[in-house]
């Protein structure tokens, strides 16, 4: 009887080592899981910071250009230029030009897009700053289509001015002719109303990058209070 319990006790202690080998296996491996998790979540919120970092120099380039725009457009729409004896034929050629250009918004989404392909589960890490990065490029998503939009309309607007025989060539300045030119078609009510409608549109795009350049700021503070 003594010789059984012996060799019952032998198997109870092997089986327990083996147990215990396979726990400690099991227990290592999500160890080093769960590090690689959180060592990839470093790298691609890293990555997102420095898109973001990148897309906040971005904003405020694109963000002056739809300032001059605007600028332009309500010089355009100044009645009190047109009567003037001469008015400066190479900023009226700049004006043009910049009325007449749309600019797509670079933002940058690498991190973001690694973030998407991750297995990481965003509740798990850094609540507010994981929520306001979903925000951000939610919002860049609307400004690309807001941007198709604008370039839609300026589209037309070119279309318009080619059909009233008003496209002169990108030289450095517009001519007499091509001033006088100009402000007869001010006088055309559906040219001055596609002004007026691309000026409320360059507002809108000016209000969607204050509020990016405002979201940017924030995230990038969040950044900073994490470290």
């Amino acid at each position: 009887m003594l010789k059984f319990f012996r060799k019952i006790s032998k198997y109870l202690i092997e089986i327990s080592i083996i147990f215990i080998g396979v726990m400690m296996a099991f227990l290592a491996d999500n160890w080093r899981e769960e590090n690689q998790d959180k060592e990839g979540y470093r790298k691609i919120m890293n990555e997102i910071e420095n898109n973001i970092r990148l897309d906040s120099i971005e904003i405020l380039i694109d963000k002056s250009d739809v300032l001059k725009q605007i600028e332009c457009l309500d010089m355009f729409l100044d009645d009190s230029l047109w009567d003037k004896e001469s008015s400066d034929g190479n900023h009226l050629a700049s004006c043009f030009r910049l009325m007449l250009f749309v600019d797509w918004p670079d933002y940058v989404l690498t991190g973001f897009n690694q973030l998407l392909s991750s297995k990481i589960v965003s509740d798990d890490y850094d609540g507010e700053l994981m929520f306001r990065i979903y925000e951000y490029y939610q919002w860049t998503d609307f400004h690309y289509l807001r941007i198709g939009q604008s370039v839609t309309e300026t589209n037309d607007l070119q279309r318009y001015l080619i059909k009233k025989g008003f496209y002169p060539e990108e030289t450095e300045a517009f001519t007499q002719r091509d001033i006088d030119a100009f402000q007869k078609l001010r006088e055309d009510s559906i040219f001055k109303t596609q002004l007026k409608y691309l000026r409320s549109n360059r507002k809108e795009e000016l209000r969607i990058y204050n509020y990016m350049q405002d979201r940017s700021a924030h995230i990038l503070n969040l950044f900073r209070e994490a470290k």
